[in-house]
């Protein structure tokens, strides 16, 4: 893929989590507690025992990540 930015090629690879799926959580909400994400969107696939796992392109010039 080529990067929106720079226009150089991305490598492909996969963002990670470690033990709970993970979450995109709008601008406008707030952790509870400091962790905890009521009202976050999970995001790709896993779970407690398959690892958090998403699909993405990064660019090293640009340190961008482009999801899938």
């Amino acid at each position: 893929m080529q990067c929106p930015y720079c226009k150089k090629e991305m490598s492909s690879g996969s963002v990670v989590g470690d033990e709970y799926r993970l979450k995109w959580l709008p601008a406008d909400k707030k952790l509870l507690f400091g962790f905890l994400a009521p009202g976050a969107i999970p995001v790709g696939s896993g779970d407690i025992v398959l690892k958090a796992d998403v699909p993405a392109y990064f660019c090293e010039d640009c340190n961008k990540i482009i999801f899938k």
